[in-house]
């Protein structure tokens, strides 16, 4: 069931419904068997699989507690685990690589999800679950199982006790259905369009005009904030639903001036994870290396952030790039903060620059992302940028339904992706002057007008 279908809400609605009449104490199990539910519609060996990873790192997480005096029994035990849980990640990564193997459903973010869990118990005792029903509810959380965002388990077993214990608030009710309508008119309206432009030009680069492919690489980074951005604003609505506030994974990504700044900005539950379990463990590891270490170990978790989302030369490509990026301007920080420190006329220049500077690396970047082979990444790069003739096709023949909405869909994403300044004092008169119902009508009745037929796939469901 996908997150756009009307038939998931047919089912959420049900689910919201039976949740919420129980009474608080069983709330744990039945998040349990509803999540269990969804993870069954969509795949029932993934749920077997999921199964198994739970009751792993539950046993693990028992014994890693209970050996608190012995290190180097729990530190072989902590690896033992971590390879039966990242094993399987890597090796469905590579056979998807290799044969075009589907990756079992939410993979990925349980699987980051439960080395939390056994990571943090690892260090701190006190993180056990004695309870399975509690780190089941967590590692198959339905709102967050098919593409995050990664919680974090002191967060989350904090909430669930709240729920098990405590009524639910009305406000929150609301807070979720609000975040549910703009996620679905931010991916169905927004998103789904670009999109439309997007696959028509990566399909066959070389026939596209140097102006066509400069529109389809910044045009591609604003859909893909609305794709995931949508996705994740859907996804924290529905576990507010039942009473588990989810963590954020964008604040206003284009806002950022420089390329650190981004990566705190942008899928910000894989960056974190990645920087409190592979990049702060690995630059103490190198910290006597100086900038050398530093470089090292920057490049080598932003590479792991671009194979993570598959094994393919593209994606390492990618990864790479973002270490290059990330090195230099974080080497080049100081000498920046010099430059523009004096005089003062030049800091607000500095954000116009490094706004534009950040969407310019990003775009080319985000070229080897969404390409399906290098090759294909590499004739739409050198075609760009003069190193091979450009094609001679224009927007006029690219479909007139597809091109019309792109300028105004390209601003209404980078507008939401930039935070949406100068709105706040719009949005208090219209949340004066107009009652809620009205709102969410207008928003119901856009999404059933303008959502595209062939849309609703979400971009990070492959990951």
């Amino acid at each position: 069931m996908s997150f756009t279908s009307v038939s998931f809400y047919g089912w959420l609605l049900a689910a919201v419904v039976f949740y919420r009449v129980l009474p608080p104490r069983l709330r744990p199990l039945t998040l349990v068997v509803l999540s269990a539910t969804y993870c069954v519609a969509a795949s029932p060996a993934a749920l077997a699989w999921l199964a198994v990873v739970t009751g792993i790192a539950w046993g693990a997480g028992l014994r890693l507690a209970g050996e608190a005096a012995d290190d180097s029994k729990r530190t072989r035990l902590l690896g033992i685990t971590l390879v039966f849980l990242v094993g399987p990640l890597v090796a469905f990564k590579a056979a998807g690589a290799l044969s075009g193997f589907v990756i079992p459903f939410g993979l990925s973010y349980y699987t980051f999800k439960l080395a939390s869990y056994v990571l943090e118990t690892y260090w701190d005792p006190s993180y056990v679950q004695q309870s399975p029903i509690a780190l089941a509810a967590y590692s198959a959380f339905g709102a967050q199982l098919l593409s995050g965002p990664i919680h974090r388990p002191a967060s989350f077993f904090k909430q669930l006790e709240a729920v098990r214990l405590e009524p639910l608030p009305n406000e929150q009710f609301e807070k979720a259905f609000r975040l549910v309508i703009y996620g679905l008119l931010l991916k169905l309206v927004i998103g789904d369009r670009l999109g439309s432009f997007t696959a028509i030009v990566t399909k066959n680069p070389e026939v596209y005009s140097r102006p066509v492919l400069a529109a389809c690489a910044f045009t591609y980074l604003p859909q893909l904030y609305a794709d995931f951005a949508g996705y994740t604003n859907i996804a924290l609505g529905i576990g507010l639903f039942f009473g588990i506030e989810g963590p954020p994974n964008f604040d206003a990504p284009f806002s950022a001036t420089n390329v650190q700044d981004y990566w705190r900005r942008w899928h910000m539950s894989l960056t974190s994870w990645l920087g409190d379990y592979v990049f702060t463990p690995l630059r103490m590891a190198t910290r006597g290396w100086g900038k050398i270490g530093l470089v090292v170990s920057v490049i080598v978790n932003m590479t792991l952030v671009g194979v993570w989302h598959g094994f393919t030369l593209c994606y390492l490509v990618f990864g790479v790039l973002q270490g290059i990026f990330l090195a230099v301007s974080t080497l080049s920080l100081k000498r920046r903060d010099k430059l523009f420190g004096r005089p003062k006329w030049l800091r607000p220049a500095r954000v116009v620059i490094g706004i534009v500077v950040v969407q310019i690396l990003q775009a080319l970047g985000q070229i080897f992302f969404q390409a399906n082979t290098i090759e294909g990444a590499w004739t739409f790069l050198a075609n760009l940028i003069g190193l091979r003739s450009a094609g001679a096709a224009t927007f006029k023949d690219i479909r007139v339904d597809v091109v019309d909405p792109l300028q105004v869909c390209a601003a209404i994403a980078f507008y939401a992706g930039l935070g949406m300044p100068g709105t706040k004092r719009l949005r208090e008169l219209v949340e004066r002057l107009i009652p809620n119902w009205v709102r969410y009508g207008i928003g119901l009745f856009i999404l059933a007008a303008l959502t595209l037929e062939e849309g609703g796939k979400f971009i990070y469901g492959q990951f």
